[in-house]
């Protein structure tokens, strides 16, 4: 019987930063229903892969700076912004299925 490799997830806040190779996102003021689909998300088509998440609460992170901010979005492969109840996928080297996903 073979088994399935699940990946490792690992979540960063300010002011950490990572150099890994992984698949990586930044999630920006995701409220708690945006943070579920993007678990849907994850669990649906990123089970196998090693990612990196960047977590940035602009209205409550004291800890996060505009440099720090502006470093993660550039190592960042998808970026994705709630903003007045809208998400906008910033950048991002996936598919449709995240647009559809918070589309919902």
């Amino acid at each position: 019987m073979k088994t399935n490799r699940l990946g490792k997830l690992t979540l960063i806040t300010a002011p950490s930063i990572t150099d890994d190779q992984n698949e990586t996102f930044c999630i920006i003021n995701f409220s708690k229903q945006d943070q579920d689909k993007f678990s849907i998300f994850l669990n649906q088509y990123k089970t196998d892969k090693d990612l990196t998440v960047y977590i940035v609460d602009s209205l409550k992170d004291k800890a996060m700076t505009l440099k720090w901010l502006t470093d993660v979005i550039e190592k960042s492969h998808t970026v994705i912004l709630s903003s007045k109840n809208k998400i906008k996928i910033l950048k991002t080297n996936n598919d449709n299925k995240l647009q559809e996903l918070f589309n919902e």
